[in-house]
């Protein structure tokens, strides 16, 4: 078949699914570069979606690094506290959750920011916007941290001002060598909101087992953005910062174990006490 006889057809199926009732916005987009592909003279980047996977193990080289990540994006969305629950994580194909409470995201932050590869957010806002934090997190690591991790992920996202939650459940099995990065889809969904602001991260599948001590070492991973003691006293009506927190738990057969928090890395380990009091 003659080139030019192939974007006939392919010109003529487009026009076709472009009237539509509903729109098919996925194979629009498929036949959109199929047709743009045999444009005399013109060549394009294109992206294989097992780039995913690779910058994942090449990006994040231990499980412990890319947990770490994931904290630091809840530290640079001004979170107060971050929840890590282990659930029967003793071998591969456990569940990890993260829950943060911090500013969340929006349609638009969830898509032009966590959906975007290389997003130049952290680098053109180093700061955090309600606390002025130094951004933490390196630069859209995260999503390829997440996938280091496990192979599938849930978003559950919500921010102060929305009336729902967003929710966003990525497949990283469905990224597979061969096929066109963009052509792989993820449907945003509106879920009635559980917390007033903040994301909670469902990894399952987890691909490696997690141990007490792996679990420790996220939490020495991070322990440079954690601040046991408030310089000040706190308004959260006000931009003073009031420290960062970070806690760790266990799950298995429905019992829940404290594993790591401030009280068993940092108190429990104390030289001596010191009390004051003013008169």
């Amino acid at each position: 078949m003659s080139t030019t006889t192939r974007a006939d057809e392919l010109r003529d199926e487009l026009m076709t699914v472009l009237g539509g009732d509903p729109l098919d916005y996925s194979r629009v987009q498929r036949l959109s570069g199929e047709l743009a592909k045999l444009e005399p003279d013109a060549v394009r980047f294109s992206v294989d979606a097992g780039l995913i996977s690779r910058l994942g193990r090449e990006l994040v080289a231990r499980q412990e690094t890319a947990v770490a990540e994931l904290v630091k994006n809840a530290y640079d969305a001004d979170a107060r506290r971050v929840t890590l629950i282990f659930s029967e994580a003793d071998e591969p194909g456990g569940r990890l959750e993260i829950r943060d409470d911090g500013s969340g995201m929006t349609r638009a932050q969830l898509i032009d920011g966590f959906m975007r590869l290389s997003s130049s957010e952290k680098v053109e806002y180093p700061l955090s916007p309600r606390f002025g934090r130094q951004r933490a997190g390196r630069k859209g690591i995260g999503r390829f941290a997440v996938q280091r991790l496990g192979s599938e992920l849930t978003v559950r996202t919500q921010t102060k001002g929305s009336p729902n939650a967003l929710e966003v459940v990525i497949d990283w099995d469905a990224f597979a060598a061969g096929l066109e990065l963009s052509s792989i889809t993820s449907r945003i969904r509106e879920r009635s909101k559980m917390e007033e602001e903040g994301t909670t991260l469902l990894i399952g599948g987890l691909r490696e087992a997690w141990d007490e001590a792996a679990i420790k070492r996220v939490y020495r991973y991070v322990a440079d953005l954690l601040q046991p003691f408030p310089l000040s006293e706190t308004n959260t009506s006000s931009r003073t910062d009031p420290g960062f927190k970070i806690y760790l738990y266990r799950e298995h057969e429905g019992e829940i174990a404290l594993v790591a928090d401030e009280e068993t890395e940092v108190f429990s380990h104390a030289l001596a006490e010191i009390e004051g009091y003013r008169s």
